[in-house]
């Protein structure tokens, strides 16, 4: 680039600035218009032999610039070909390496291909001898497996014979199981109305004894219950006795009289069962069926709904809750007797492990007292006293009488 432009003024020196120097002498000479012409002229020859110069420049350059390419060319393709020599030689060394190696490789191989050959000759000779045995123990094992079948057979046989035993002696005890339990259950349906029979015989034998001197001569009149003879016949206990009834609103304060209320309640609660018996027409023997439990239920309820002077409920084992509670609940509580049913557990704040452990104990004292920290409807948390009793006969056998009461 340098050199171009010292040629480039070069040029100027040799071409331009003579003939401005001659244009600037002509003047002085010469007219203006004449001097003018001869500048005009001058400039021609100059442009045109510029452009013959700068032509012969162009393709000056051009034929260098081709031949600087070739070299350029010839001396990539050197330092290639010197690269690939460099790199065949390499190859060369490594090649004759791999064959050094190789030859190496063969002679081991030559000298384990013999070790191998004995060795494959020692186990040719084994191997037939293990045919041989293989022979002796093969026929040995068709004889070991022929008896095999034959014991197979027979136990199989055997098996068989004592798998029809088995399901034969299966048969026969699950008859005698059925016949057991129906038994059982027959047993047990005849002790429970024995049972209920017997107590209904000893209550009429009393009410008998009791109510004679004022009604012998007056017939029992048609659709009274023994329920309603029930309550008339303690009335006039508990007349005869001395004990007269506290009135309607004054509630149950006194362990006594709380004993008192809960025997009452147990035993109209047993004598459901034989009210059943005289007000329906139907066999002693027949099975309870599940309309009959629920009208007795529904029965048991009513009655004992009247006992209005304290706090009532029945408590079902089987169930695991309270299945009925009367509505003096609302005197002491404050809630309805469904709320106390359906949130028992969440009513009482405390107590419950001794509850449950004095049901447990109901097995064999059949009566129980105990306490709870429960939780009225204001909020408030009260100390609520209990006497239980186990229902012995009846539809309700088994179930539990509570007696609550305020400390």
């Amino acid at each position: 680039m340098n050199s171009r432009q010292n040629l480039i003024g070069t040029v100027f020196l040799l071409y331009f600035l003579p003939i401005l120097l001659l244009s600037g002498y002509s003047l002085r000479i010469f007219p203006l218009e004449k001097s003018i012409q001869l500048f005009s002229l001058g400039l021609l020859v100059t442009s045109a032999g510029s452009v013959i110069f700068f032509r012969h420049l162009f393709i000056f350059e051009n034929e260098t610039l081709a031949e600087y390419q070739s070299l350029k060319a010839r001396e990539d393709l050197g330092k290639k070909n010197d690269e690939e020599i460099r790199t065949l030689q390499e190859e060369k060394s490594e090649l004759l390496r791999l064959y050094e190696e190789i030859y190496e490789k063969e002679e081991l191989t030559a000298i384990e291909s013999e070790k191998h050959i004995d060795t494959i000759e020692v186990l040719q000779t084994e191997i037939e001898k293990y045919k041989a045995q293989s022979s002796e123990g093969e026929s040995a094992h068709l004889s070991l497996k022929e008896e095999f079948t034959g014991y197979k057979k027979l136990a199989e046989k055997g098996l068989l014979e004592e798998k029809n035993r088995l399901n034969e002696a299966l048969q026969t005890i699950s008859e005698l199981r059925a016949t057991v339990s129906t038994k059982q259950d027959r047993i047990e349906s005849l002790q429970t109305k024995i049972h209920d029979l017997t107590y209904e015989i000893k209550t009429l034998l009393n009410i008998a004894d009791f109510t004679q001197p004022a009604h012998i001569d007056e017939p029992e009149l048609p659709g009274i219950s023994v329920n309603e003879t029930v309550r008339e016949y303690q009335v006039a206990v508990d007349a005869l006795s001395g004990n007269k009834e506290e009135a309607p609103g004054s509630g149950i304060h006194m362990e006594d009289d709380a004993k008192r209320q809960l025997k009452r309640c147990l035993d109209i609660a047993q004598k459901i069962t034989g009210a059943q018996h005289f007000s329906e027409n139907k066999s002693r023997f027949g099975d309870f069926v599940l309309d009959n439990y629920a009208l007795n239920l529904r029965r048991l309820c009513e009655s004992l709904r009247s006992e209005n002077q304290c706090t009532v409920f029945v408590y079902s084992p089987k169930e695991k809750k309270p299945i009925f509670i009367n509505d003096a609940v609302k005197d002491l509580l404050g809630w309805n007797p469904e709320k106390f049913v359906n949130d028992f557990d969440g009513i009482v704040q405390d107590g419950i492990f001794e509850w449950q452990n004095s049901v447990s104990r109901l097995n064999t004292l059949n009566f129980g007292q105990t306490r709870f920290v429960m939780k009225a409807k204001s909020g408030k948390d009260h100390l609520i006293h209990c006497q239980l009793g186990l229902i012995p006969t009846g539809v309700f056998r088994s179930n539990i009488v509570g007696v609550l009461y305020p400390a």
